[in-house]
């Protein structure tokens, strides 16, 4: 019911503003889009109220489930996520196979005799 009301008021100001604009001598485009800049200012400073129990019975509605938009980011955030997982273990592959190649490089430079004590 917050939510009719408050629709209703504001549709109410837009009008009412329409009604003082026309009077006033404006028309054509002009007429409708000053009431809808008037009713929205007006519907924002006196209609705090009746905006806040709209809020609270959208809020009570939804249940605390995420809306469309929170669910799509989330679902694009976990994606990013798994292109991450997924070039960062490449990246790691990568590395380790040339530690390794590095690693084989650094035996076959030295010298077979080097590093080899001879016990008497």
């Amino acid at each position: 019911m917050a939510l009719l009301t408050y629709t209703l008021m504001r549709l109410g100001l837009v009008l009412g503003a329409g009604a003082v604009l026309y009077v006033l001598g404006v028309r054509s485009w002009l007429l409708v889009v000053l009431a809808v800049l008037m009713g929205a200012g007006l519907s924002y400073v006196l209609l705090d109220p009746q905006r806040q129990a709209a809020a609270r019975t959208l809020e009570r509605r939804m249940g605390g489930q995420p809306t469309r938009v929170e669910r799509s980011v989330e679902r694009y955030a976990e994606e990013e996520d798994a292109e991450l997982d997924m070039v960062e273990s490449e990246t790691t592959t990568q590395e380790d196979s040339s530690d390794a190649d590095r690693d084989d490089a650094d035996e076959t430079d030295k010298p077979r005799g080097e590093g080899h004590t001879a016990s008497g």
